[in-house]
Protein backbone atom coordinates (compact mmCIF):
# COMPACT_ATOMS: atom_id res chain seq x y z
CA UNK A 1 0.00 0.00 0.00
CA UNK A 2 3.22 2.34 0.53
CA UNK A 3 3.92 2.12 -3.17
CA UNK A 4 0.38 2.69 -4.25
CA UNK A 5 0.22 5.97 -1.89
CA UNK A 6 3.25 7.15 -3.63
CA UNK A 7 1.91 6.63 -6.68
CA UNK A 8 -1.04 8.38 -6.31
CA UNK A 9 1.29 11.26 -4.45
CA UNK A 10 3.33 11.86 -7.63
CA UNK A 11 0.08 11.65 -10.18
CA UNK A 12 -1.45 14.08 -8.09
CA UNK A 13 1.82 16.72 -8.70
CA UNK A 14 1.98 15.77 -11.99
CA UNK A 15 -1.87 16.87 -12.51
CA UNK A 16 -1.32 20.56 -10.64
CA UNK A 17 2.17 20.55 -12.57
CA UNK A 18 0.70 20.79 -15.56
CA UNK A 19 -2.32 23.15 -14.54
CA UNK A 20 0.36 25.06 -13.04
CA UNK A 21 -0.92 25.39 -9.21
CA UNK A 22 1.78 24.01 -7.53
CA UNK A 23 3.88 26.47 -5.56
CA UNK A 24 7.30 27.44 -6.56
CA UNK A 25 8.45 24.56 -3.94
CA UNK A 26 6.92 22.25 -4.67
CA UNK A 27 7.19 22.80 -7.93
CA UNK A 28 10.92 23.02 -7.61
CA UNK A 29 10.55 19.37 -5.82
CA UNK A 30 9.06 18.02 -8.85
CA UNK A 31 11.05 19.38 -10.97
CA UNK A 32 14.05 17.33 -9.87
CA UNK A 33 12.42 14.29 -10.42
CA UNK A 34 12.09 15.17 -13.96
CA UNK A 35 16.01 16.45 -13.85
CA UNK A 36 16.72 12.41 -12.21
CA UNK A 37 15.14 10.93 -14.77
CA UNK A 38 12.18 9.53 -13.06
CA UNK A 39 10.51 8.03 -15.74
CA UNK A 40 7.39 7.41 -13.97
CA UNK A 41 7.16 11.37 -13.08
CA UNK A 42 8.04 12.27 -16.81
CA UNK A 43 5.20 9.76 -17.80
CA UNK A 44 2.59 11.35 -15.62
CA UNK A 45 3.16 14.95 -16.38
CA UNK A 46 2.83 13.83 -20.25
CA UNK A 47 -0.09 12.77 -19.54
CA UNK A 48 -1.52 15.52 -17.93
CA UNK A 49 -0.14 17.98 -20.61
CA UNK A 50 -1.59 16.22 -22.88
CA UNK A 51 -5.40 16.85 -21.03
CA UNK A 52 -4.81 20.39 -19.86
CA UNK A 53 -3.85 21.35 -23.95
CA UNK A 54 -6.84 19.57 -24.86
CA UNK A 55 -8.79 21.32 -22.68
CA UNK A 56 -7.31 24.21 -23.69
CA UNK A 57 -7.98 24.21 -27.20
CA UNK A 58 -11.36 23.30 -26.39
CA UNK A 59 -12.27 26.46 -25.34
CA UNK A 60 -13.76 29.07 -27.14
CA UNK A 61 -12.96 32.94 -27.75
CA UNK A 62 -14.75 35.32 -25.97
CA UNK A 63 -15.64 38.98 -27.25
CA UNK A 64 -15.31 41.66 -24.25
CA UNK A 65 -18.51 42.81 -22.68
CA UNK A 66 -20.11 45.61 -24.25
CA UNK A 67 -19.68 47.85 -20.89
CA UNK A 68 -16.21 47.55 -21.05
CA UNK A 69 -15.97 50.42 -23.67
CA UNK A 70 -18.65 52.47 -21.53
CA UNK A 71 -16.21 52.00 -18.32
CA UNK A 72 -13.18 53.02 -20.16
CA UNK A 73 -14.59 55.81 -21.68
CA UNK A 74 -16.00 57.55 -18.09
CA UNK A 75 -12.41 56.61 -16.37
CA UNK A 76 -11.02 59.02 -19.22
CA UNK A 77 -13.61 61.50 -18.46
CA UNK A 78 -12.84 61.26 -14.77
CA UNK A 79 -9.00 61.80 -15.42
CA UNK A 80 -7.38 65.69 -15.21
CA UNK A 81 -7.40 67.42 -18.26
CA UNK A 82 -4.05 69.27 -19.32
CA UNK A 83 -3.18 72.59 -18.12
CA UNK A 84 -3.79 75.65 -20.52
CA UNK A 85 0.10 76.30 -20.41
CA UNK A 86 1.18 73.44 -21.94
CA UNK A 87 -0.86 74.37 -25.02
CA UNK A 88 0.48 76.81 -27.77
CA UNK A 89 0.03 80.84 -27.74
CA UNK A 90 -1.92 82.35 -30.67
CA UNK A 91 1.51 84.18 -31.64
CA UNK A 92 2.97 80.92 -31.49
CA UNK A 93 1.00 79.63 -34.20
CA UNK A 94 2.00 79.74 -37.61
CA UNK A 95 0.47 81.99 -40.34
CA UNK A 96 -1.20 80.12 -43.79
CA UNK A 97 0.72 79.68 -46.09
CA UNK A 98 0.64 82.29 -48.89
CA UNK A 99 1.32 79.89 -51.74
CA UNK A 100 1.42 76.80 -52.52
CA UNK A 101 4.93 76.65 -52.76
CA UNK A 102 5.07 77.09 -48.90
CA UNK A 103 4.90 74.04 -46.71
CA UNK A 104 3.64 74.94 -43.27
CA UNK A 105 5.68 73.83 -40.46
CA UNK A 106 4.20 72.45 -37.21
CA UNK A 107 6.29 72.27 -34.00
CA UNK A 108 6.71 68.62 -32.67
CA UNK A 109 3.89 67.08 -31.46
CA UNK A 110 3.25 68.28 -27.64
CA UNK A 111 0.48 65.92 -26.81
CA UNK A 112 0.26 64.14 -23.37
CA UNK A 113 1.03 60.67 -23.50
CA UNK A 114 -1.98 58.38 -22.19
CA UNK A 115 -2.00 58.40 -17.99
CA UNK A 116 0.08 55.78 -16.57
CA UNK A 117 -3.18 54.89 -14.72
CA UNK A 118 -5.18 54.37 -17.94
CA UNK A 119 -3.31 52.05 -19.47
CA UNK A 120 -2.21 50.10 -15.97
CA UNK A 121 -6.71 49.50 -15.98
CA UNK A 122 -6.29 48.54 -19.74
CA UNK A 123 -3.59 45.92 -19.19
CA UNK A 124 -5.65 45.17 -16.07
CA UNK A 125 -8.60 44.93 -17.96
CA UNK A 126 -7.14 42.39 -20.39
CA UNK A 127 -4.99 40.12 -17.98
CA UNK A 128 -8.54 39.70 -15.97
CA UNK A 129 -10.24 38.67 -19.27
CA UNK A 130 -7.69 36.19 -19.94
CA UNK A 131 -7.77 35.16 -16.22
CA UNK A 132 -11.84 34.88 -16.48
CA UNK A 133 -10.95 32.82 -19.63
CA UNK A 134 -8.53 30.03 -18.11
CA UNK A 135 -10.02 29.84 -14.93
CA UNK A 136 -12.92 27.96 -15.65
CA UNK A 137 -11.00 25.40 -17.94
CA UNK A 138 -8.38 25.36 -15.24
CA UNK A 139 -11.40 24.24 -12.83
CA UNK A 140 -12.90 21.44 -15.21
CA UNK A 141 -9.27 20.28 -15.69
CA UNK A 142 -9.39 19.86 -11.94
CA UNK A 143 -12.45 18.25 -11.88
CA UNK A 144 -12.29 15.72 -14.93
CA UNK A 145 -8.27 15.12 -13.18
CA UNK A 146 -10.49 14.33 -10.23
CA UNK A 147 -12.97 12.35 -11.82
CA UNK A 148 -10.43 10.09 -13.25
CA UNK A 149 -8.51 9.76 -9.94
CA UNK A 150 -11.67 8.58 -8.45
CA UNK A 151 -12.73 6.19 -11.12
CA UNK A 152 -8.95 5.06 -11.13
CA UNK A 153 -9.52 4.42 -7.09
CA UNK A 154 -12.84 3.05 -7.36
CA UNK A 155 -11.53 0.04 -10.59
CA UNK A 156 -8.85 0.22 -7.95
CA UNK A 157 -10.70 -0.80 -4.61
CA UNK A 158 -13.06 -3.14 -6.75
CA UNK A 159 -10.26 -5.36 -7.64
CA UNK A 160 -9.32 -5.39 -4.79
CA UNK A 161 -11.90 -6.73 -2.95
CA UNK A 162 -12.75 -9.19 -5.70
CA UNK A 163 -9.25 -10.28 -5.09
CA UNK A 164 -9.92 -10.35 -1.23
CA UNK A 165 -12.96 -12.39 -1.54
CA UNK A 166 -11.50 -14.95 -4.02
CA UNK A 167 -8.72 -15.64 -1.21
CA UNK A 168 -11.39 -15.36 1.50
CA UNK A 169 -13.41 -18.16 -0.84
CA UNK A 170 -10.15 -20.46 -1.04
CA UNK A 171 -9.50 -19.77 2.70
CA UNK A 172 -13.07 -20.97 3.66
CA UNK A 173 -12.22 -24.02 1.19
CA UNK A 174 -9.09 -24.79 2.67
CA UNK A 175 -10.57 -24.39 6.22
CA UNK A 176 -13.37 -27.05 5.47
CA UNK A 177 -10.99 -29.28 4.01
CA UNK A 178 -8.52 -29.12 7.06
CA UNK A 179 -12.15 -29.29 9.49
CA UNK A 180 -13.12 -32.45 7.78
CA UNK A 181 -9.60 -34.43 7.71
CA UNK A 182 -9.47 -33.59 11.36
CA UNK A 183 -12.80 -34.73 12.53
CA UNK A 184 -11.68 -38.03 9.95
CA UNK A 185 -8.47 -38.16 12.17
CA UNK A 186 -10.50 -37.85 15.22
CA UNK A 187 -12.58 -40.70 14.12
CA UNK A 188 -9.78 -43.14 13.54
CA UNK A 189 -8.38 -42.62 16.31
CA UNK A 190 -11.26 -43.22 18.43
CA UNK A 191 -12.31 -46.17 16.62
CA UNK A 192 -8.70 -47.05 17.49
CA UNK A 193 -8.83 -46.55 21.08
CA UNK A 194 -12.23 -48.38 21.06
CA UNK A 195 -10.78 -51.53 19.22
CA UNK A 196 -7.91 -51.52 21.87
CA UNK A 197 -10.16 -51.50 24.91
CA UNK A 198 -11.96 -54.07 23.24
CA UNK A 199 -9.36 -56.39 22.70
CA UNK A 200 -7.76 -55.95 26.29
CA UNK A 201 -10.97 -56.97 27.64
CA UNK A 202 -11.12 -60.33 29.25
CA UNK A 203 -11.80 -63.65 26.91
CA UNK A 204 -11.48 -61.10 23.86
CA UNK A 205 -12.79 -62.35 20.53
CA UNK A 206 -12.96 -61.41 17.06
CA UNK A 207 -15.16 -62.48 14.18
CA UNK A 208 -14.16 -61.57 10.88
CA UNK A 209 -17.24 -61.20 7.89
CA UNK A 210 -16.39 -61.71 4.42
CA UNK A 211 -18.24 -60.47 1.30
CA UNK A 212 -20.47 -63.02 -0.09
CA UNK A 213 -21.56 -63.14 -4.03
CA UNK A 214 -23.74 -60.33 -4.25
CA UNK A 215 -20.26 -57.98 -2.98
CA UNK A 216 -17.42 -60.22 -2.78
CA UNK A 217 -15.10 -56.66 -1.90
CA UNK A 218 -16.71 -55.50 0.96
CA UNK A 219 -15.62 -57.01 4.57
CA UNK A 220 -15.78 -56.23 8.33
CA UNK A 221 -14.29 -57.12 11.84
CA UNK A 222 -16.15 -57.42 14.84
CA UNK A 223 -14.22 -56.93 17.98
CA UNK A 224 -16.37 -58.61 20.32
CA UNK A 225 -15.61 -57.25 24.39
CA UNK A 226 -16.76 -59.84 26.70
CA UNK A 227 -16.17 -57.58 29.63
CA UNK A 228 -18.74 -55.26 28.21
CA UNK A 229 -20.62 -57.49 26.28
CA UNK A 230 -20.40 -54.97 23.36
CA UNK A 231 -19.57 -55.49 19.79
CA UNK A 232 -16.97 -52.87 17.90
CA UNK A 233 -17.61 -53.36 14.19
CA UNK A 234 -15.49 -51.99 11.63
CA UNK A 235 -16.73 -52.10 8.03
CA UNK A 236 -15.49 -51.50 4.62
CA UNK A 237 -18.78 -51.67 2.32
CA UNK A 238 -19.75 -50.02 -1.15
CA UNK A 239 -21.86 -46.95 -0.43
CA UNK A 240 -25.66 -47.96 -0.01
CA UNK A 241 -28.26 -46.94 -2.84
CA UNK A 242 -30.73 -44.43 -2.38
CA UNK A 243 -33.42 -45.13 0.30
CA UNK A 244 -31.42 -48.03 1.12
CA UNK A 245 -29.29 -48.87 4.46
CA UNK A 246 -26.76 -51.99 6.06
CA UNK A 247 -28.28 -53.56 8.79
CA UNK A 248 -26.40 -56.28 11.22
CA UNK A 249 -27.76 -59.15 12.43
CA UNK A 250 -27.16 -61.74 15.44
CA UNK A 251 -27.38 -65.23 13.66
CA UNK A 252 -28.83 -67.87 16.07
CA UNK A 253 -30.03 -71.40 15.01
CA UNK A 254 -33.85 -70.54 15.76
CA UNK A 255 -33.75 -66.62 14.42
CA UNK A 256 -31.97 -63.44 12.93
CA UNK A 257 -32.37 -60.46 15.08
CA UNK A 258 -31.32 -57.16 14.23
CA UNK A 259 -28.49 -55.91 15.92
CA UNK A 260 -28.61 -52.01 14.60
CA UNK A 261 -27.91 -50.07 11.21
CA UNK A 262 -24.93 -48.90 10.06
CA UNK A 263 -24.03 -46.15 7.90
CA UNK A 264 -20.82 -46.10 5.92
CA UNK A 265 -19.25 -42.58 4.90
CA UNK A 266 -18.54 -41.79 1.38
CA UNK A 267 -15.38 -43.58 1.52
CA UNK A 268 -17.40 -47.01 2.42
CA UNK A 269 -15.97 -47.31 5.90
CA UNK A 270 -18.15 -47.64 8.56
CA UNK A 271 -17.59 -48.07 12.85
CA UNK A 272 -19.85 -48.86 15.41
CA UNK A 273 -20.58 -50.36 19.01
CA UNK A 274 -23.18 -52.74 19.77
CA UNK A 275 -24.29 -53.73 23.03
CA UNK A 276 -25.61 -57.22 22.78
CA UNK A 277 -28.70 -58.30 24.42
CA UNK A 278 -28.41 -60.36 27.42
CA UNK A 279 -30.98 -62.81 26.58
CA UNK A 280 -29.21 -63.95 23.17
CA UNK A 281 -27.44 -67.42 23.99
CA UNK A 282 -25.18 -69.51 21.46
CA UNK A 283 -24.89 -66.93 18.96
CA UNK A 284 -23.68 -68.81 15.85
CA UNK A 285 -22.90 -66.16 13.31
CA UNK A 286 -23.47 -62.37 12.04
CA UNK A 287 -24.16 -60.96 9.12
CA UNK A 288 -24.91 -57.55 7.25
CA UNK A 289 -27.55 -57.32 4.66
CA UNK A 290 -28.78 -54.42 2.32
CA UNK A 291 -32.47 -53.04 3.36
CA UNK A 292 -34.58 -50.34 2.96
CA UNK A 293 -34.25 -47.26 4.90
CA UNK A 294 -35.10 -47.51 8.82
CA UNK A 295 -33.94 -51.26 8.63
CA UNK A 296 -36.49 -54.23 8.84
CA UNK A 297 -37.96 -56.51 11.00
CA UNK A 298 -36.36 -59.51 9.36
CA UNK A 299 -33.60 -59.53 6.28
CA UNK A 300 -35.03 -59.23 2.78
CA UNK A 301 -31.92 -59.31 1.00
CA UNK A 302 -29.40 -61.14 -0.23
CA UNK A 303 -26.21 -61.18 2.25
CA UNK A 304 -23.57 -58.85 1.80
CA UNK A 305 -20.93 -60.12 4.30
CA UNK A 306 -21.32 -63.39 7.08
CA UNK A 307 -18.89 -64.26 9.94
CA UNK A 308 -19.33 -67.60 11.62
CA UNK A 309 -18.73 -67.50 15.24
CA UNK A 310 -16.82 -70.03 16.97
CA UNK A 311 -18.02 -71.69 19.80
Amino acid sequence: MKDDNSTIALQELAALYALGALCQHEARAFENHLHDGDGQAIAELEAFTQVVEALGYAASSVEPPAYLLDVLTARLHKEPQLPASVLPFPHQLQAPPQSLHEVPHFPPSTAAPMPTNVTSFAAAKSKSSAANTFIPWALAASFLIAAVFGFWQWKKVKDEAAVLNSQMAAVKKETERLSQQLNEENDKVFEQTRISQALRSPNARVVDLRGQEIAPTTQATIFWDTQANQWVVAADLQPAPEGKVYQLWFVTAEAKISAGLIKPKPSGHAFTVISLPKDINHLAAAAITLEPEGGSAQPTSPIYTFGKIAG
